[in-house]
This record gives structure tokens, C-alpha cells and sequence, in this order.
């Protein structure tokens, strides 16, 4: 954890960030695995790891090597596998409707119908860790389950889609993604604005459920593709370096200018602080409100 990640993520505690993170796994039959294959497999990226004794649910994994230091005492980060009752019910706000959002993917609404196993992974004790150790952590114990399981489907709920089981593991394990995984805890979304033609809302989703800041941009005639890639560049970047763009800086914009960034708060549920990219007048569409910050509280398509 940086210096500079520290205060931003005091300051977002309540705005966005997911102090347990949670992934949906979802299957056409029940998924059981060997809990010891599991923890075996999740030594092999984490070092340390332990399980509890006995069988049954839950199925906890204590990453001993990731120490969590609490006000009386010091434990560990850990992976939990709770089994589920099926597919999460579709959301009825079309902005938190992850099958509006999972493009990874063709038919997601007939996978996910198909689907009437589930199990949650989450991470728990693990809310103080920097974003790249719970990122870390969270993969491997993804990465793991998905070794030793029959599992369909992937819901990485706090970026609202839907990934291939399949595609993920294979994404999972290469060598870039084990150090920095980015796969799945970053999604780009993307709306056209029926009451405003033309004009669209892009935003990431995912860099303040991990203590960040994410990143939004309204406009026009601009093409969604280049725009969508622009914003997945950006949040790799902060997952890469951390909270590095702020307020008041510039990036590169895809025609080639300077475009600046400022807090506003996000037009896309749910709602949170976000970076907002100001593309210039040839470009930008509704008005900019300089001066909005995160509140300040403490813990508690494409």
C-alpha cells in the first residue's frame, strides 16, 4: 500500500468499495471440489495457506503470509467458499444488470437461466489490504476453485458481469495477470442516453470497490470502441500504479488532445466519486460540476 492510497481509501470507505468482495460461481450441476487440491493450488501463488479442520461448509482458506493487523490483535487474509441457492435474481435498475454489461460473453441470459448451482468466493479479514494484495489473493483462489470444479459461469459481482469460466482460469494464469490480475475486477460500461440521441455515458466499474477511484466520461460523436478502450487503459493504469491520476490532471485523449479530469459524482448507479474525462467542447456532452470530493467518513456498456 502507497502513502497516497492510504487517505483515498479512509476517504472512499463508504463510496463504492466492497469491504468483502464477492464472486458468484455458477454451474448446470452442483460444484464440489477437494479442499485440499484447492489449498495446494493457491500455495503455489500465495505461499502459506491453511484450511480449516474437518469438512463441510464453510470451506476457509487462511493465506497466512498476508497478515491483517487489528486494533487487538493479528490475523490473516482469507478466502471463503459458502455454498449457494442459484443465480442471483436480475437486478430491476438496467445500470446494475450485470447481463447488460457482460459482452465477454454470447447468450449470458440463457448461461446464467441454465445455472442453478452456485457457490460464493469472497475474501474476508481482508478489507485493510492494499488493492493489489486482494486483487492477488482473490485470483488465486479463483484460479484455484476453477482447477478443481465444473464451473460455467463466473459473476465477479462488483463489476456487474458475467465472465466464461473457462476463459478466466486460462486469462487467470498467465504469468502478467498471477502478479497484476486485472481480468474480471475491471469493467467498462456503456449507455446510450435514449432521452438525450446521441450521447453516451461510459464509466469503469470496480477501481473504487478495491479503495480507488473510477472513471466516467459523458459525450458525443465519438467512436464507443476507441472511448471504452481509452477508460480499460486507465483503470489497468491506476490497478498498475495506484490513484496516481487526481483531479485537475490531464490524460491523452483518443483525438489526440489533453483532456482533464475532475471529482464529480458518478452518473451511473451506483453512485460514487469518479474521475471525470472532460473530451473539450467538439466532444462533451452535459455540464461539468468542478469542486465535488468523496465524502469524507471513516470506516464503519462497454
Amino acid at each position: 500500500m502507497t502513502a497516497a492510497d492510504a487517505p483515498l481509501r479512509e476517504r472512499n470507505a463508504p463510496n463504492g468499495f466492497a469491504p468483502v468482495y464477492g464472486i458468484e460461481l455458477l454451474a448446470e450441476k452442483p460444484i464440489r471440489f477437494d479442499r485440499e487440491a484447492v489449498r495446494a493450488e493457491m500455495a503455489r501463488s500465495l505461499g502459506r495457506v491453511a484450511t480449516t479442520p474437518g469438512a463441510g461448509d464453510p470451506n476457509l482458506f487462511f493465506c497466512e503470509d498476508f497478515p491483517v493487523v487489528l486494533k487487538d490483535a493479528t490475523v490473516c487474509a482469507q478466502i471463503a467458499c459458502l455454498a449457494g441457492s442459484g443465480a442471483s435474481k436480475p437486478e430491476a435498475n438496467p445500470q446494475l444488470d450485470p447481463l447488460l454489461q457482460s459482452r465477454t460473453i454470447s447468450d449470458p441470459a440463457v448461461r446464467v437461466a441454465r445455472s442453478t448451482h452456485s457457490l460464493l468466493l469472497c475474501d474476508m479479514m481482508s478489507r485493510s489490504l492494499d488493492h493489489a494484495q486482494r486483487r492477488r489473493i482473490l485470483a488465486a483462489g479463483l484460479r484455484a476453485v476453477l482447477a478443481h470444479a465444473e464451473v460455467d459461469l463466473v459473476h465477479m459481482t462488483p463489476t456487474q458481469h458475467y465472465l466464461d469460466a473457462a476463459v478466466t482460469r486460462e486469462r487467470l494464469d498467465q504469468d502478467d495477470q498471477r502478479g497484476n490480475p486485472i481480468w474480471g475486477f475491471l469493467n467498462v460500461r456503456f449507455f446510450n442516453l435514449s432521452n438525450l440521441p446521441g450521447e453516451m455515458v461510459f464509466d469503469t466499474l470496480g477501481l473504487n470497490a478495491l479503495g480507488l477511484t473510477d472513471f466516467q466520461i459523458h459525450c458525443h460523436g465519438l467512436e464507443p470502441r476507441q472511448v471504452a478502450q481509452l477508460l480499460y487503459d486507465l483503470g489497468t493504469y491506476a490497478f498498475e500504479k495506484g490513484d496516481v491520476i487526481v483531479s485537475g490532471h490531464t490524460v491523452q485523449g483518443i483525438d489526440g488532445g489533453k483532456w482533464k479530469v475532475q471529482n464529480e459524482t458518478s452518473m451511473l448507479e451506483p453512485k460514487r466519486v469518479v474521475l471525470d474525462l472532460d473530451p473539450g467542447p467538439a466532444y462533451a456532452a452535459g455540464k461539468r460540476h468542478a469542486g465535488t470530493k468523496p465524502p469524507k467518513k471513516k470506516w464503519g456498456w462497454w
